[in-house]
């Protein structure tokens, strides 16, 4: 025979029931955003992510590599080539690379190219073949400006003689002397400079 629990005693069960709970929630702290003991770790990059205060909002994009702008490479007295832009040097005039460009330029006449002033603009990429007779020389200079990348190819005979490479902080400027005589007098100032060995491209 099935028992049947009085009212009274019924409600009483019932009361003691929702006492233990009642005591048991006032015992508990809960606090924002903790998860767990030894989760504010956890708990510091949610909210950094929210907030753009933890690593993800300190993230920035990679700066785009330098390319070739058509108008600032033809004022240059280049024409881009993909994302170079390549300049052959003109007879008896100073050669400069404008800014935030990648850069390739060829020394091609005799006792005539690269002897009267170089110029690697700012995060520029630059190459300076010097492959004819006596180029790249003359007490010429090249300036590699801040955040540039200068390489320089000593390619043909008496190449880069008395040519001085002013490095400026932050710049890398690397040199290669490969032509017979090449490179005599031959000076680079600056933190960034590097000695590429005899290897030319």
């Amino acid at each position: 025979m099935r028992r049947r629990h009085h009212p009274l005693i019924s409600g009483v069960l019932v009361a003691v029931a929702l006492a233990s709970i009642a005591a048991v929630v006032s015992n508990c702290t809960f606090e924002h955003g903790s998860l767990s003991p030894g989760d504010s770790g956890i708990d510091a990059t949610l909210d950094g992510a929210i907030t753009g205060d933890g690593p993800r909002g300190d993230a920035r994009p990679d700066a785009a590599p330098p390319g070739c702008t058509p108008s600032s490479c033809a004022s240059a007295n280049g024409s881009c080539n993909g994302n170079t832009c390549e300049i052959t040097a003109p007879a008896n005039q100073p050669v400069a690379c404008p800014p935030d460009t990648q850069c390739a330029v060829s020394c091609t006449g005799d006792n005539t190219s690269c002897r009267n002033g170089l110029t690697c603009s700012m995060n520029s990429s630059c190459g300076f073949t010097c492959q004819a007779d006596h180029t790249c020389d003359n007490t010429s200079t090249l300036d590699c400006a801040a955040g540039s990348r200068c390489e320089v190819f000593c390619v043909g005979n008496h190449s880069c003689i008395g040519l001085t490479i002013n490095c400026a902080p932050g710049a890398t400027c690397i040199y290669h002397c490969c032509g017979g005589s090449s490179c005599t007098g031959f000076t680079c100032t600056g933190a960034g400079c590097m000695d590429g060995g005899t290897t030319c491209m």
